[in-house]
């Protein structure tokens, strides 16, 4: 049976064709994107799967914050979102 977990995520877009960029607070350093947001968010998916594979669980306090981060962006003039990703932990084990 697979083990799962949900992940919050920060979607930020710069516009209507700009697409999306998406960061994962708990896992520093892994993003992805995507023309459109279901689009980011299943390559999202993917990325939190290779990170965790090779790079692991970082420690609590090297963490980013998701509140801090959707300030950061929108005082930018970027529109900025949440949502949460589930993802399969046992994807990268035969």
């Amino acid at each position: 049976m697979p083990q799962t977990e949900e992940f919050e995520v920060v979607l930020v877009s710069g516009g209507d064709d700009a697409g999306y960029s998406v960061f994962v607070p708990a896992l520093p350093g892994c993003a992805s994107e995507g023309e459109d947001r279901d689009e980011a968010l299943y390559m999202v998916q993917g990325a939190i799967e290779l990170f965790l594979e090779e790079v692991g669980r970082p420690a609590m306090e090297e963490t980013e914050d998701a509140e801090q981060m959707k300030k950061d962006w929108t005082t930018q003039g970027y529109t900025v979102q949440t949502a949460s990703v589930l993802v399969n932990l046992n994807a990268g084990i035969n």
